[in-house]
């Protein structure tokens, strides 16, 4: 099998690690095609158009419904890979529309031992400075698993602030690999005050600073805005992703990010 190729791999477990988050392991051979260091690389999660894994009924000119996750936890010797999900309900009696989504988290709803998924990636996330005073880092539950690889690149000298949205409390997971000269700021999505505003909250500190924030599209803009323009921060220095859009499904967000991405390639600082 080419590595350009869809995997396929086998479910080992599903379980709800928090409130609202979905941990998936996947195993089987083709997780030796996957590289060693593939943590915190993100993968895209095949389904056909009734929500099922099985692409074998996509028409000849149908493409299969994508929906993009991060690596967690990668074990080539057992053969096994992490994926967490934001958990949403899913009404699964109700039929799926590529319009109004809901592929993954019926997915992570009904996943049992054994089941099959053809698994496209893995593909690097890019990367972020770490040549810097200080740092700031914000992610929402759809980017954790990324921030938790990303803080592992930190120096152990490393200072600054972790802001991490979560749904409720009970939601924040271990930051393990977490230096101590970095604060953790925990925003709930119950608070008055956004993530963005959160953020704004934030005593900033002397010297060069090194962003990197990944959350929703919204919440990344404003962001982007205040950091980039307000702070006077180049771009270099910065990395901002949004994951999701709210209201918007993967493929639509797709659109928006990229219509995005080609504005801001037209202005300058």
């Amino acid at each position: 099998m080419k590595k350009n190729l869809p995997k396929t791999l086998v479910v080992l477990s599903n379980e709800v690690v928090t409130p609202n988050m979905q941990r998936i392991t996947l195993g089987g051979d083709d997780v030796s095609l996957f590289p060693a260091d593939c943590a915190g690389q993100y993968v895209k999660l095949m389904f056909a158009s009734n929500g099922g894994t099985d692409l074998s009924i996509l028409a000849e000119d149908e493409k299969a419904v994508i929906r993009t996750f991060t690596i967690g936890s990668f074990d080539l010797l057992n053969q096994s890979m992490t994926i967490d999900l934001v958990r949403h309900d899913i009404d699964s009696t109700q039929p799926l529309s590529r319009d109004a989504g809901g592929y993954a988290a019926r997915w992570a709803q009904v996943a049992v031992k054994g089941d099959v998924i053809s698994v496209g990636g893995p593909r690097p996330i890019q990367g972020f400075s770490e040549h810097a005073d200080w740092f700031l880092m914000v992610a929402d539950m759809t980017s954790l698993t990324a921030l938790q690889v990303k803080l592992s690149q930190l120096p152990e000298h490393a200072k600054g602030y972790v802001v991490v949205s979560v749904q409720v409390l009970e939601d924040m997971q271990s930051l393990a690999n977490m230096p101590t000269g970095m604060q953790l700021v925990v925003h709930s999505t119950a608070e008055v005050l956004s993530l963005a505003q959160k953020v704004k909250t934030l005593n900033w500190l002397d010297g060069d600073v090194s962003v990197w924030c990944a959350c929703e599209f919204s919440m990344m803009r404003e962001m982007r805005s205040y950091i980039n323009s307000d702070k006077g921060i180049e771009r270099a220095q910065c990395y901002f992703s949004s994951y999701w859009k709210s209201g918007v499904t993967e493929d639509g967000h797709k659109v928006i990010k990229r219509q995005d991405n080609e504005d801001l390639n037209k202005t300058k600082l």
